[in-house]
C-alpha cells in the first residue's frame, strides 16, 4: 500500500498542471496558433547505452519534425523513477507520456500468448519475432493494454535485443549435455519448464549475484545475450559460449493512450516515423555489438560453439514433448504455438 501511495504522489508531482493529453488550464500554442503537446519521457537509469541512444534518436526526430507542436521533456537517467514498475505506473496515470520497456506489460494482459514467447526457440530470428509483435494477435494485445492500463506500444517497429546464448564450463551440443547441470534462468514458467525438460537443475539466483554464483560453483551455467554476458563479466568465469540463439526479446516504445488519442493524425505519424528510425538504429547497433563482444570473449580464452555444431532440433523436440504437449501449457492460447510458427 505504501508503494502504491508513493507512486500516486509522484505521479501528481510530475504531472503538475499538465494532464494526460498534454493540455493544461490554458493551452500553449505555437506562433501560428497550433496547440503544443507536452511530451514527458522517462527511462530507468540502468538502460543500456544503445537503448538510451535509440531513445534520443526517437526524441530528436520528433523535435525536428513536429514544427514546435511537441515539447519534449527528457528524463532518461532514472530522474523520475528507479524501477520499471514505477515508470509504467507514471505512464498509466498520464504523469508521463512515453517510456521504453520489455514485455512485462503484455504479460499482464495476455499471459496466454506471452507465455509462448518465453519458451526457447519460439522465434527463428529477429524478423520472426517482429512479425509476431505486428500481427493481428499483437494488435489485440495492444488494445487490451490500452484499455486496462492506459497505454499502448507503437507497433510499426520494436527493438530486438541480442539473441540469448548458453554459457557453461563445458561444451554443450545436445540436451543430454544439460543433465544435472546447475543452470540459472529467469523465473518464468515457460523458460524454467523448458530447461528442466532437458534435465537441467534450474537454480534461482538474482542476476546481481550470478557472477559470484558462477565463480564459486553454486551455478554451473547460465543464459543471456552477449551484451549481458559482457557487462556482467560472465565470460570471465565461463569457458564456453554456445550460440544457441534460443530466445529473442523485444523492447517497445509505450505511449500514454489519452495522449496518443489527443494527437492529430499528422503528429501520430511523426511519432511512428521516429519509432522506426530509433529501433532501426538500435537493431543494427545490437547486431554489430554482438560481433564485437564475441571477439572480446574469444580473446579472453572462451571457446565459441557455433549454432551449426548444436543439435537444435533435439532441444526443440523435448520442448514440444514436455512443455507444449503437457499440462504446463494447458492455460495458454489454443493453437498459439502453431500460429506463431506459421508467421
Amino acid at each position: 500500500m505504501k508503494r502504491i501511495l508513493s507512486v500516486l504522489v509522484l505521479a501528481l508531482f510530475v504531472s503538475g498542471i499538465v494532464f494526460a493529453g498534454g493540455s493544461s488550464e490554458k493551452q500553449e500554442l505555437t506562433a501560428d496558433g497550433k496547440p503544443v503537446y507536452v511530451f514527458k519521457v522517462a527511462q530507468v537509469a540502468n538502460a543500456t547505452n544503445i537503448q538510451k541512444e535509440a531513445m534520443n534518436i526517437f526524441l530528436d526526430y520528433i523535435d525536428e519534425n513536429s514544427n514546435g507542436q511537441i515539447r519534449i521533456e527528457r528524463y532518461l537517467n532514472g530522474e523520475l523513477a528507479q524501477s520499471v514498475e514505477d515508470t509504467l505506473a507514471l505512464l498509466s496515470s498520464g504523469a508521463i507520456q512515453c517510456a521504453c520497456d520489455a514485455d512485462m506489460s503484455l504479460s499482464w494482459v495476455a499471459p496466454e500468448w506471452i507465455s509462448y514467447t518465453s519458451v526457447p526457440f519460439c522465434f527463428r530470428d529477429k524478423d520472426h519475432m517482429m512479425a509476431f509483435f505486428s500481427s493481428d494477435i499483437a494488435d489485440e494485445m495492444n488494445e487490451k493494454l490500452a484499455e486496462q492500463h492506459g497505454y499502448r506500444y507503437l507497433d510499426n517497429a520494436v527493438g530486438a535485443r541480442g539473441a540469448r546464448m548458453l554459457t557453461a564450463n563445458k561444451k554443450i551440443t545436445t540436451p543430454a549435455d544439460m543433465k544435472g547441470l546447475k543452470f540459472r534462468v529467469p523465473n518464468v514458467i515457460g523458460t524454467v519448464a523448458s530447461w528442466e525438460a532437458m534435465g537441467a537443475k534450474v537454480i534461482g539466483v538474482p542476476l546481481s549475484e550470478l557472477f559470484t554464483g558462477l565463480q564459486n560453483g553454486l551455478v554451473d551455467a547460465e543464459e543471456n545475450p552477449y551484451a549481458q554476458i559482457e557487462s556482467s563479466g560472465f565470460y570471465q568465469v565461463q569457458d564456453y559460449i554456445m550460440e544457441t540463439k534460443h530466445q529473442y526479446n523485444a523492447l517497445y516504445t509505450f505511449i500514454n493512450e489519452a495522449f496518443w488519442q489527443s494527437l492529430p493524425a499528422e503528429l501520430q505519424q511523426v511519432l511512428l516515423d521516429a519509432n522506426a528510425a530509433a529501433w532501426g538504429y538500435y537493431n543494427a547497433s545490437t547486431d554489430a555489438d554482438d560481433d564485437r563482444i564475441r571477439e572480446v570473449c574469444r580473446n579472453a580464452g572462451v571457446t565459441i560453439v557455433p549454432e551449426e555444431e548444436i543439435d537444435i532440433d533435439a532441444f526443440k523436440a523435448l520442448i514440444q514433448e514436455k512443455v507444449l504437449d503437457s499440462d504446463v501449457s494447458k492455460d495458454w492460447a489454443e493453437g498459439g504455438w502453431e500460429y506463431i510458427q506459421s508467421l
